[in-house]
């Protein structure tokens, strides 16, 4: 009885230093609003199960503090009026609340005046880069959510200046939540295809990706940029618009990337085989049987293949089945493709999901993996 009782005592005092920080981060004074919204922070990371850097975040204390509506709207206030300080720290308290809780997912995305302060802390560069990381987490698997944001004016074409422009840890969550709007939807796929120069600065991303000398944040931005270009291309209505941009042959390069690009780890292996899966797609059915693909490529997507039947995530994305069968069955137009594809196993994969029973929930959401804390995804 005396531990259930502490633990009410400690959810009362919880509750009670939120409502007190919601009504400081609210008030008129700037330079207190900005230290409640740091404090705020600390209060999330100090619970029992988290830890400082936001990699872990106890569910019940988001819970705790997501269901205060006077806490909501305290965010929503120091994201449009607060400091560059202020509107920083309320996107980083904002990001560890969403943090893989669809519950405040759904209740701050339906907090008057959230979106508008997501799109004004967009625009001061201390923020901008946890702003983008916000409003990922809020569209990843969330076709609603993902609607409010392309349709806010301004807000998609404000996301895609900090992506060209932006700092490299900025511009990777920029295109995640333009990758995951483009997800949810062929009719916001095509939306975001049409921002423009989109395509070209995610192509420059791409492309900058393998530069020698580019740094790992530099790299990241690039794998980022290339999965939010895998997302469009799901949509065979914007399939049109990518191929009069000439992506396939920005693309073929990274596709047969050789030797020492290899060592660099799974972020390159991603870049190599989604550029593989991007091309099948654009590629015209009669030069199937003349496009062969490494076998080293081939092995990653049969790797992808193997996590979407698993329903895990890897190198930060969610595999789902049918957006790879569509690939993986045209590679099969080759027979040099084929063969990679039986010695890596595919057929026993291909096997399974012929095993597999019906099923209208899809094993993983659309896009990237919600992430939180600095930097967020």
């Amino acid at each position: 009885m005396a531990a259930v009782e502490s633990s009410e005592d400690l959810a009362q005092e919880v509750r009670s230093l939120a409502l007190g920080l919601a009504r400081r981060i609210a008030g008129e004074d700037g330079n207190d609003s900005t230290q409640s919204a740091e404090d705020l922070v600390t209060l999330i990371a100090s619970a029992e199960g988290s830890d400082a850097f936001g990699s872990r975040i106890s569910q019940c204390r988001q819970d705790e503090l997501g269901s205060l509506p006077e806490l909501r709207s305290a965010v929503a206030h120091i994201l449009s009026h607060g400091s560059d300080q202020g509107q920083y720290w309320g996107c980083i308290a904002l990001s560890y609340l969403l943090h893989c809780n669809q519950s405040n997912i759904r209740l701050f995305a339906a907090t008057p005046g959230i979106l508008e302060g997501i799109a004004a802390s967009l625009a001061m560069p201390e923020s901008q880069g946890v702003a983008c990381g916000v409003l990922s987490q809020l569209a990843f698997g969330n076709l609603e959510n993902s609607i409010r944001i392309c349709e806010m004016g301004g807000l998609l074409e404000g996301i895609a200046h900090v992506m060209k422009h932006g700092r490299p840890t900025d511009q990777m969550a920029a295109t995640c939540a333009l990758s995951n709007c483009a997800a949810n939807s062929s009719a916001l796929a095509l939306k975001i295809t049409r921002i423009p120069d989109l395509l070209q600065g995610l192509t420059d991303l791409c492309t900058d990706h393998g530069a020698r000398g580019r740094q790992a944040d530099s790299r990241r931005a690039g794998v980022s940029a290339m999965g939010c270009i895998d997302n469009l291309s799901l949509h065979k209505e914007v399939r049109p618009l990518l191929l009069e941009r000439r992506i396939v042959s920005v693309l073929r390069p990274i596709m047969d990337h050789r030797g020492s690009e290899r060592t660099r780890g799974e972020g390159s292996r991603v870049m190599s085989a989604e550029s593989a899966i991007v091309v099948m797609r654009l590629t015209p059915t009669d030069q199937l049987p003349h496009l062969r693909v490494d076998a080293y490529v081939i092995s990653t997507i049969v790797h992808c293949l193997r996590c979407a039947i698993d329903g895990e995530y890897w190198a930060s994305f969610a595999w789902r089945l049918w957006e790879l069968l569509e690939p993986i069955a045209r590679l099969t137009a080759n027979t040099a493709n084929c063969q990679a594809l039986t010695s890596e196993g595919a057929c026993k994969l291909l096997i399974r999901v012929l095993q597999m029973p019906e099923c209208e929930t899809e094993m993983a959401p659309k896009g990237f993996v919600a992430r939180s804390g600095r930097g967020a995804r």
